[in-house]
């Protein structure tokens, strides 16, 4: 397709955008003109549709499915109306940088992805500074994705093991066992994104099936068959678990358990 009958990125008719082949050219031809209006190589390819970029997204922003076992902590340092209240506050906080990202995305509409930190440095830092704060910056990101990438393996790890548990009564659950199960479950993930990346788009579609329905289900069991307590209980409930000087200390403390729970935004 050629770029002299480019009239904008709607200039294109209709009814062609309906043959897959023509589609996916357009679509490498837009790429390829933001990406040379921002004096960058295009280089990724698109290979993921609206239902699997949504399937993706639901899967990355997944904080809300380890909602139910990560607020363990924030409850018992702030109590539920203490944790609750943590987390709206959060929320709140981290609305002006969720505005500020998706500015600087407008400005640059470059794939940046999870290295966000690094990629919008080297954007916008002030040319004296740019090569000492990008070095800052990527050593962070390479830094905080070891750390996170491997919490993550445990955590799955810790998940298997607990499966194990529920279903054997008898099993003797050891914590070397969860980091005999970390390397299996990283040779997994390294080969469904080196070797499984064209079938990613798909897979995402099915993960995400099973988070939804995966969740419904712990949230069903959860409400029909759990004590209920009264809305003042709940809301109104605010401890100092953790025992420090004051309970408005030990409320924001349960801050770290909500930031966790939101670092998907």
């Amino acid at each position: 397709m050629e770029l002299d009958g480019y009239n904008g990125k709607n200039g294109v008719l209709d009814d062609v955008l309906e043959v897959h082949d023509v589609r996916k050219q357009y679509n490498d031809m837009m790429d390829c003109i933001d990406m040379d209006r921002l004096g960058k190589k295009q280089e990724l390819k698109r290979n993921f549709r609206l239902i699997s970029i949504f399937s993706f997204m639901c899967v990355a922003i997944s904080t809300w499915v380890f909602v139910i076992n990560a607020s363990t902590s924030g409850l018992a340092a702030g109590g539920t109306g203490g944790f609750i209240a943590v987390y709206i506050a959060s929320c709140f906080i981290y609305f002006p940088i969720d505005l500020s990202l998706a500015e600087m995305l407008s400005i640059a509409p470059t794939a940046g992805g999870q290295a966000t930190q690094y990629h919008w440095t080297s954007e916008f830092a002030n040319p004296r500074v740019q090569k000492c704060t990008i070095y800052i910056a990527g050593w962070l990101l390479t830094l905080s994705w070891l750390c996170g990438v491997i919490s993550g393996l445990f955590l799955t790890g810790q998940m298997a093991q607990a499966a194990i548990l529920i279903t054997h009564e008898n099993f003797d659950a050891r914590p070397y066992q969860i980091w005999c199960l970390v390397p299996a479950f990283a040779s997994l993930a390294l080969f469904l994104n080196t070797i499984g990346a064209k079938h990613l788009a798909l897979l995402e579609v099915f993960v995400a099936a099973f988070f939804v329905l995966g969740y419904a289900a712990n949230v069903i069991v959860l409400w029909a068959m759990s004590p209920k307590n009264t809305a003042r209980e709940v809301f109104g409930t605010f401890n100092n678990g953790n025992e420090w000087s004051s309970t408005g200390f030990g409320i924001l403390t349960a801050q770290t358990a909500t930031l966790y729970l939101i670092i998907g935004a």
